[in-house]
């Protein structure tokens, strides 16, 4: 007797706007079905209740639930916040990565400019392992992944020192900086069970870290995402996430400036926290950096 198996189901929250056609057809759901998924939006179902309950039906269902957070739509946001009520998998990608609110900064989200093909293929990357692994969750997944700073394997608590850039030495409205290199980087050990892993490293500094570039060339730079947390530190977003396969390799170079003025300490270890977001609740590693050599 043939023994059949029930595909997972992706459960789609989107703006219902024609601009949104092509997302959906070509990217959403040609994914999951080339991960061997089946997905649905709520107007290709036909059905006698309200439209919010069936949704809550349908989330309730769902293995998956992949959420378009383009455009701040009112509705998808509220049907996020029941998914994750319901603790279900949350996959959230966005066109602009200005759409992303505060409090869901917090969480992994797949940006991808508009570039449908883009989307298409991490968002299969997703849907495989969510395949593969139905049980597990994001945070399980990268709880194999090694990660270092400095080449440090990084643990709660750890002491790095982190020498300044002198080279890096620059003025901005008569305020003196220099460069504060952290270097990030994170290995998916081959022979895991986990076959691919991807997330967003976030890096929580002191006030007096301001802003985050990464330069690209001498005359240019990219500028992280910087905010202002109620507790006063900043955290500096990258802007791009990290996927890595078996036995890969990614980084992340965090180059703050460091604002020279009477307050700073040499040796003196200073709280910074680095968060890892996922589709998941995040992982938080607190360490410790000395600036050497200023």
């Amino acid at each position: 007797m043939t023994q059949l198996t029930t595909k997972l189901f992706a459960f789609v929250l989107m703006p219902f706007e024609r601009a949104f056609d092509d997302v959906y057809q070509m990217g959403i759901k040609d994914a999951c079905l080339d991960a061997g998924m089946y997905c649905e939006r709520i107007d290709e179902q036909i059905f006698e209740e309200r439209i919010l309950e069936r949704i809550y039906n349908q989330m309730a269902k769902a293995d998956v639930i992949i959420a378009d957070m383009t455009g701040r739509d009112p509705n998808v946001f509220y049907e996020v916040g029941y998914a994750h009520a319901l603790g279900k998998r949350v996959i959230l990608i966005t066109q602009n990565e200005e759409d992303i609110p505060f409090d869901l900064k917090l969480f992994y989200h797949i940006v991808y400019g508009g570039r449908i093909a883009e989307l298409k293929e991490k968002l299969r990357q997703r849907m495989a392992w969510s395949v593969e692994h139905p049980q597990d969750t994001a945070f399980e997944q990268v709880e194999q992944i090694q990660f270092f700073i400095q080449g440090i394997p990084l643990t709660d608590e750890l002491i790095v020192p982190v020498q300044l850039e002198h080279k890096s030495f620059f003025q901005e409205k008569s305020i003196e900086y220099t460069a504060l290199p952290i270097e990030f980087m994170a290995n998916n050990p081959a022979g895991k069970r986990v076959q691919s892993a991807s997330f967003t490293p976030i890096l929580l500094s002191p006030a007096f870290c301001g802003r985050c570039a990464m330069m690209i060339s001498p005359n240019s730079s990219v500028e992280y995402q910087t905010l202002k947390l109620p507790d006063g530190r900043l955290l500096h977003r990258p802007p791009k996430s990290c996927h890595i396969e078996s036995g890969g390799w990614d980084e992340v170079l965090f180059n703050l400036w460091v604002k020279i003025e009477d307050g700073i300490k040499l040796n003196h270890p200073y709280d910074f926290t680095l968060r890892i977001l996922t589709d998941g609740p995040a992982r938080d590693f607190d360490f410790k950096v000395k600036m050497i050599n200023f």
